[in-house]
């Protein structure tokens, strides 16, 4: 028994060795924005940053691209003063507008907080663009944030994925 636990001791020490180098590896770019209220997130490279004002919406994203790993996204959209928004119904219509958009089908969805900001944390997965993506969204008045990680199957990198999404926090709370 004492030998298992010594390998199985070793084992997990060699893969937060491994997974901490990985990390460590990557190209890490802070980003922080005033945009929407303000946010900062980490992302695995440079962003190439959007804006765009649409009737009563103002959108801007940031994203890093790194086919065929992954693309990594950072999207903040601000409704005009004056203009009703419905915390829950806006989570739920940018699932779906996200599912939608990416050909992708909901796997598992999960209620979920940030500093105080109701939110969803969903996966969904593509067969026809064969990826997988993990979605965080959060609606704060008339202020939506969403922060998605896709990756192609067999290029599923979760340590990425958390640290990317794990980092994402409101600068205004």
């Amino acid at each position: 028994m004492r030998k298992t636990m010594k390998a199985s001791l070793a084992f997990a020490l060699l893969f937060l060795a491994s997974a901490t180098s990985y990390a460590d590896d990557v190209n890490w770019q802070s980003v922080k924005s005033d945009a929407c209220g303000g946010f900062t997130v980490q992302m695995p490279g440079t962003p190439k940053e959007e804006s765009a004002t649409e009737k009563e919406i103002i959108m801007r994203t940031y994203s890093v691209n790194e086919w065929p790993e992954g693309i990594f996204t950072v999207a903040c959209i601000v409704y005009l003063p004056g203009a009703k928004v419905d915390v829950q119904g806006e989570l739920t219509a940018n699932r779906d507008n996200f599912n939608t958009e990416s050909d992708a089908t909901l796997i598992s969805e999960t209620a979920i907080t940030l500093q105080g900001v109701s939110g969803v944390d969903f996966t969904s997965q593509s067969t026809k663009h064969r990826t997988n993506y993990r979605v965080r969204i959060f609606a704060d008045g008339n202020r939506v944030y969403l922060a998605s990680a896709g990756v192609r199957k067999g290029h599923d990198d979760l340590i990425k994925i958390e640290q990317f999404l794990g980092s994402f926090h409101l600068t205004d709370r």
